[in-house]
């Protein structure tokens, strides 16, 4: 879902706004929605939220599916579910708050939301910025909880497994659960023997000869994936 930046809060630099342009985020976010963006600082972004960076003039922001194993970030939007790697240093900011369509951009999410009443009273000077920007991030923090519990209902749009490779990572979507798993680069070869019908001694026995130094237990590795892969199949009906 890309946007484009309506207007800066005067509540300091931690905060922007943007408007929801494109129909990957749907129906969560729709076109025309406007977006509050809380910079990250120092805090990480946890798995499920929505995030934000900039790329080819425009600000883009889809949900945080996993992290790779070289520090990349991987992100998918909740309409399509295609996976894509992201520098961790491209995301500056995750979504706080989000405001239905509204005739003027400067009305943002309106009296009804919280974040919205908070900043309407920061531009009219009723509230101070500091007490404001405490507010806002005390209202983020409750979002990012929303966001949690609203990602079953809003990655529902897949109704069918999506397994793809991004990098050396193989991402795959569980319908059942809502959940995305990241698997390394010896968990995606087990889930590929394991499509082609291999039993779990089989998998080990190819680790075992194919890898000198691979451990004596490897059943411990491998069925963990395993059991991910019966459960996805299972939900799915195949």
């Amino acid at each position: 879902m890309g946007s484009r930046k309506i207007v800066s809060p005067k509540i300091g630099k931690a905060f922007s706004v943007v408007e929801a342009e494109g129909p990957s985020m749907m129906p969560l976010i729709q076109p025309g929605d406007h977006l509050l963006l809380a910079v990250c600082e120092n805090e990480k972004p946890r798995v499920g939220e929505l995030i934000a960076w900039s790329g080819g003039g425009v600000t883009v922001v889809h949900r945080l599916a996993g992290f790779a194993s070289d520090g990349w970030v991987v992100e998918a939007g909740d309409a399509g579910l295609v996976f894509a790697r992201r520098r961790s240093g491209q995301v500056f900011a995750r979504v706080a708050a989000v405001a239905p369509e509204q005739k003027a951009p400067w009305v943002f999410i309106g009296r009804r939301n919280p974040a919205g009443l908070v900043m309407h009273l920061a531009w009219k000077k009723i509230l101070p910025g500091k007490r404001a920007r405490f507010l806002i991030r005390h209202i983020d923090r409750i979002t990012r909880r929303i966001w949690q519990m609203k990602q079953k209902k809003t990655t529902a749009a897949a109704r069918t497994p999506v397994v793809q490779e991004v990098g050396e990572e193989l991402m795959v979507y569980d319908p059942s659960t809502g959940d995305v798993h990241t698997l390394n680069r010896t968990a995606r070869i087990v889930w590929r023997m394991a499509e082609k019908g291999e039993s779990e001694g089989a998998i080990c026995d190819h680790f075992r000869k194919s890898y000198p130094d691979a451990p004596e237990d490897m059943e411990q590795y491998v069925r963990p994936v395993l059991d991910i892969y019966r459960r996805v199949n299972q939900g799915s009906g195949r």
